[in-house]
Parts: C-alpha cells; sequence; structure tokens
C-alpha cells in the first residue's frame, strides 16, 4: 500500500509476516553497487527482541531487528529489495509498541535526501494478571488500618497500566463463624487505588477500620478487586486470588457485670454461659 507507509503486526499472530520493500531510484544510467541497510530509527516502548526481518533475497539468512543488512552488486534503476517483517510474541504484558524502518544506502548507493519512514506497529497480546496476596487477612479493632496487598500472579510487568487497579471493601454476609462486618460502624467501603508501574510486583494499600466500643464477636467483610484497563486481568479460576476477606477481632471487654443477691444465680434475673467463639454450636 504505497498511500499508507506503515504496517500493523499482531503478536499473537507467530510465523504472519508483512513485507517492506526498498527500490533503486536513480536519474543516471548503469549499475550501481554498495549495501542497503533497512534499520530502526525510533522504537516506541519496544526493543531489538520484538520484531524480526528477513531477507527475502537470501532465504538461508534471518536477521533480528535491527538492522537488515543487504548486499548490492551491479544493480538498475527500479530494482526492488525486499524483507518480511514479523512480530516477536512473549509473555510480556506492554503497550502497542511502534517501530520507525528507514532504508538507507553506501557505496554508489545514497539515501534520498529525504527518505521515506515506515511505522511498523505491533499489537501486544499477553494479560497481565494480579491477584490478592493472601485471600485472608486479619486486623484488630483498633488498629486504624489494615494493610492487604496485590501482586503479580502471571506476565511480567513491563508497563504503566493505563488504568488503576481499585480494591473495593464490601459488605460479606456467608461467614459461618463471623459476623457481618457494616460499613461505615465496622469499616470505610471507600475504594482504594492500587497503582503499579515498571518495576512494582507487589503494592500494598490500607484499608480503614472503625473502632467502636460495642462487645461483639469477630466480624468480617469483603475486598474485591475492580480493573478496567484491558491489558490487566484477575484469574477468574482462582477465586482467592480475585477476592480476600478481612476479619475485624474485637477488642472490647465484658467489664464487670454487678449481680444483685446471694445464692442462686437466678436471682439476679441474669446468667453468665461459657461458649466457643468459633462455633457456638459445638461448646
Amino acid at each position: 500500500n504505497p498511500n499508507n507507509p506503515n504496517i500493523e503486526l499482531d503478536e499473537a499472530d507467530v510465523g504472519t509476516t508483512e513485507t517492506v520493500c526498498v527500490s533503486i531510484v536513480t536519474l543516471t544510467a548503469g549499475t550501481f553497487s554498495g549495501t542497503v541497510m533497512i534499520l530502526g530509527l525510533d522504537a516506541n516502548g519496544g526493543d531489538s527482541t520484538d520484531i524480526q526481518l528477513n531477507n527475502t533475497n537470501d532465504t538461508s539468512s534471518s536477521f533480528v531487528f535491527p538492522p537488515l543488512s543487504i548486499s548490492v552488486t551491479n544493480a538498475e534503476n527500479g530494482t526492488v529489495f525486499c524483507a518480511e517483517v514479523q512480530a516477536v510474541d512473549d509473555s510480556i504484558a506492554e503497550d502497542t509498541e511502534i517501530f520507525t524502518l528507514q532504508a538507507t544506502g553506501s557505496g554508489t548507493l545514497m539515501t534520498a535526501a529525504s527518505p521515506t519512514v515506515l511505522n511498523v506497529e505491533i499489537t501486544d497480546n499477553d494479560l497481565l494478571i494480579i491477584g490478592f496476596e493472601f485471600g485472608a487477612y486479619t486486623c484488630g479493632e483498633t488498629d486504624p488500618t489494615c494493610e492487604v496487598c496485590l501482586v503479580v500472579i502471571s506476565g511480567t510487568l513491563d508497563l504503566l497500566l493505563p488504568a488503576p487497579v481499585d480494591i473495593v471493601p464490601q459488605v460479606y454476609t456467608q461467614s459461618p463463624i463471623h459476623e457481618t462486618a457494616t460499613s461505615p460502624e465496622d469499616f470505610d467501603n471507600a475504594a482504594l487505588e492500587a497503582d503499579f508501574n515498571n518495576t512494582d510486583a507487589r503494592v500494598c494499600v490500607n484499608v480503614m477500620i472503625e473502632d467502636d466500643a460495642i462487645v461483639e464477636l469477630d466480624q468480617t467483610f469483603q475486598l474485591s478487586l475492580n480493573i478496567s484497563s484491558v491489558k490487566v486481568a484477575t484469574n477468574s479460576n482462582m477465586t482467592s486470588d480475585n477476592i480476600a476477606l478481612v476479619t475485624i477481632t474485637s477488642e472490647d471487654g465484658f467489664g464487670d457485670m454487678p449481680i444483685s443477691g446471694s445464692g442462686d444465680m437466678s436471682a439476679s434475673g441474669a446468667y453468665v454461659d461459657i461458649f466457643n467463639p468459633n462455633n457456638p454450636n459445638n461448646p
């Protein structure tokens, strides 16, 4: 497509190639010799391992970008040399990469005064999988915050996330042994933003815990992930990665319980009892 000097590649299409060509243009009769180079002037977000150029004039040779060198002997005006451009697949989650290619010449082959450049755009096919480091956290009621962490489960972090990862505190009603923590009485349900960068494999945030003076059993609430980036996901097959439970241990004591009367405790109208808080039905 001479009117659109750009090439689009998909990293997932292993083995699929696009053709780029270099032509010799001269107003002078005769033959010309030297070296034609197809080289990269700039790589936006990529490096030399992401793209490969294959010399179609010598199919026995393969060259990794950059550059591709083609030896020319006694070539005439209009001679065309072509190469195949191929994306190299990897396991790195990354933004779309753009390479700028240009042809240069040596010997009696000169680089054009206003050389054409060709952009090669590579679309990535890898996802970065993020999840909770642990499936359960325990914090005291008098702790002002409870630290929870996210980790990279699979994929290599090689980009600034285009959107943050939000940790969302929510009411959890399915605990068989703990009371349900509610917001805002027991925890702050405001979403927390976990910001990864190019080097972070673990990011922690602090969930706000609310203290009260109420005597109660341990209480549990849930944390879930909200990820809006198309390049980042959670592992839907591993529930412990997607959801974490936070248990708040109550630190309010019963204190003194005055009992009027003597002898039979029933005379006071109140009883005390002993129980297993983890399983009240099995003392």
